[in-house]
């Protein structure tokens, strides 16, 4: 090994300073090597995130024919493309799993005006009516079915039991749509990162055999140089983690909540109300797009995150902190995740 690396630094006395050269040569090839990944990782969702608008007749054009106005294709799940009905749950669960399809479901439910708030407004008022045609809202209105008057709790127990029954489609139609890298693309960026960890790692043994052979064994074992390897190793292993993660899902809610910013807007304000709008809003924006609608109120709690238990230092404040933390008004904010979906009814989302 010394005949091939009897140079400069390799050929170096024993010094642990040599572990400050390795990491001096190691960190630039770790850099390399993530700027190489992440641009592979980057160009490889990119390819899934193309729209490819094209433009239909829907009618042939001929002879005392007019030409059919064209119809400009509608690419699911696609920057570009305002969702339709169905891809609102994709959507919501991209931004915040089944809560956010829950949330959905339920502003879907309210704005459609078959679940209104009771006169007393701590619990609600299952108006049925007309069964929704679009069809994760049909199975909520089926599982608040013979609940004339649910509390919030019940009703959002219903909108658990939809979410986590559709949630396996909805990752297959993530899935299908890009949003999840392919297992060849997380191969190929797994190579590329344990090639370059192994570069970096190959410096320290070179180093490591070399000095070996000059000093005839007789040199101390290099711990310095040891723990800067591992560190390196260690590193080369945490870049292999989440590389199933895509950058679409962040690139695409990211251009949704711009696209969607007036409508949103509006929706909290109140001034719009239609259920497919509500849902939308909800869908990309949360809960917070209800705050002007009274029906949402009583569905805070429910929908608000479980407490934080606090401990007191002292014998006795522990109490006090406990009733105050889980407050109507720690809660309340966004609670009212009805988000979801003018799906319902009538509205455009039935």
């Amino acid at each position: 090994m010394s005949e091939l690396f009897g140079f400069f630094p390799f050929d170096m006395g024993p010094t642990e300073a040599w572990a400050l050269i390795y990491l001096m040569m190691a960190v630039p090839i770790l850099l390399v090597t993530k700027a190489l990944r992440d641009g592979v990782a980057r160009s490889a969702d990119a390819s899934s995130t193309k729209a490819k608008p094209e433009v239909l007749a829907v009618t042939p054009e001929g002879y005392r024919i007019p030409a059919a106005a064209p119809v400009a294709r509608h690419e699911r799940l696609t920057v570009g493309y305002i969702p339709r009905i169905d891809e609102l749950w994709p959507v919501a669960y991209l931004r915040g799993k089944n809560d956010a399809v829950e949330e959905t479901l339920v502003s879907g439910a309210l704005s459609a005006g078959w679940l209104v708030a009771s006169p007393d407004g701590k619990a609600y008022q299952n108006l049925g009516g007309v069964h929704p045609g679009e069809p994760v809202m049909g199975r909520f209105f089926d599982a608040l079915k013979g609940k004339q008057s649910p509390t919030p709790a019940e009703v959002r127990a219903a909108a658990r039991s939809v979410a986590y029954g559709i949630e396996d489609a909805i990752k297959g139609d993530l899935a299908s749509a890009g949003f999840v890298r392919p297992a060849s693309v997380i191969s190929t960026l797994k190579v590329i990162v344990l090639a370059g960890g192994a570069i970096a790692l190959s410096l320290g043994v070179i180093r490591i055999v070399v000095r070996a052979e000059l000093t005839q064994g007789d040199a101390p074992f290099p711990f310095v140089l040891f723990g800067a390897m591992v560190l390196v190793a260690l590193t080369t292993f945490l870049m292999t983690r989440g590389l199933e993660e895509s950058t679409r899902p962040k690139q695409y809610l990211a251009w949704l909540d711009d696209a969607t910013s007036s409508l949103q807007s509006d929706v909290r304000g109140g001034r719009r109300t239609n259920p497919l709008e509500v849902c939308l809003g909800v869908a990309v924006g949360g809960v917070a797009m209800l705050a002007a609608m009274p029906a949402y109120a009583a569905m805070a709690a429910a929908f608000a995150p479980p407490p934080q238990m606090h401990t007191s230092s002292s014998s006795g404040g522990g109490s006090g902190d406990g009733g105050s933390s889980c407050s109507s008004s720690s809660c309340g904010g966004g609670g009212g995740c009805g988000g979801g979906g003018g799906c319902g009814g009538g509205g455009g989302c039935g």
